[in-house]
C-alpha cells in the first residue's frame, strides 16, 4: 500500500493482539509488528508499546500486559478500544505526524 501512495508522508502503526486470539497468532502478530518496525523505522508508531503501560495498576490490567496485550482498561472487548484508548492512539499519531511538520 505505501509504495501506491505517490507521496512520502506516511506513518504506519503496530497492529494489536487481541485477548481473543490463539498463541499462533500472537506470534504472528508480534512478528509483523518487528518486521514493520525494521521495514518503516522512524514512520512506525508501536501502538501496543504505547497503549500496554498505560494500565491502570488492577490485576486485570497488569495480566494483560504481561500477556503482552492491551490493559482491559482501554478497551471494550477483545479488539476494540475504549475511549481512552483512542485517545492513546491519537496522541500518538499526532505526536508522531507534527514532528515531522506535517
Amino acid at each position: 500500500m505505501v509504495g501506491h501512495l505517490g507521496h512520502r508522508r506516511f506513518l504506519v502503526a503496530g497492529t494489536l493482539i487481541r485477548s481473543s486470539d490463539g498463541e499462533d497468532l500472537k506470534v504472528q502478530r508480534l512478528d509483523l509488528n518487528a518486521r514493520l518496525s525494521a521495514s518503516y523505522g522512524a514512520r512506525y508508531v508501536d501502538l501496543p508499546g504505547l497503549l500496554r503501560p498505560a494500565h491502570n495498576g488492577s490485576a486485570e490490567d497488569l495480566a494483560d500486559v504481561a500477556a503482552q496485550l492491551v490493559p482491559r482498561s482501554l478497551r471494550i472487548d477483545a479488539v476494540h478500544l475504549n475511549g481512552a484508548g483512542y485517545a492513546i492512539v491519537a496522541q500518538a499519531m499526532h505526536a508522531a505526524t507534527t514532528a515531522r511538520g506535517w
